[in-house]
């Protein structure tokens, strides 16, 4: 299931479920200002607010905390994504297609680890090959046309 499938479902069980639950927390907080119900009356009321809309509500509002940071998470990361590619992309441009690890780690301010994982990923897409210089950075070199 992909993720906006999960955030989907989450929010569709869990504004129902929170939705409900508010119903029955409410007549359970009302219940006391009836007038026209009996104290045994007001007391069924009051427990099944307490037995049925507290756990409702709270499984509900869990459910869309969750949907709402899982939401949050993902855009994050794919904004992530975007930045890497735009300083990648600036970077190919700028020297004919050659890139070494060192300058892309340096250019988006990533971890070495971080900035290995991604060039590689975007180089296998690519097709791009790498070679060590003397030096001993490695250097992509990105096919452009």
């Amino acid at each position: 299931m992909t993720i906006f499938k999960q955030i989907l479902v989450k929010q569709v069980l869990g504004y129902p479920l929170l939705g409900v639950g508010s119903l029955f927390v409410l007549a359970m907080v009302l219940a006391p200002l009836s007038a026209l119900s009996s104290e045994q009356d007001q007391t069924v009321t009051r427990l099944g607010g307490l037995a049925v809309g507290l756990p409702l509500s709270v499984a509900g509002g869990s459910l869309v905390l969750s949907a709402h940071n899982q939401a949050r998470k993902q855009l994050t990361f794919e904004h992530e994504q975007l930045r890497l590619q735009q300083v990648l992309y600036r970077l190919i441009e700028a020297d004919r297609g050659q890139v070494t690890l060192v300058q892309f780690a340096i250019a988006a301010n990533i971890s070495a680890e971080d900035a290995r994982n991604y060039i590689d990923a975007q180089a296998t897409a690519f097709g791009a090959n790498f070679d060590v210089s003397a030096a001993g950075a490695v250097v992509y070199q990105f096919p452009i046309s």
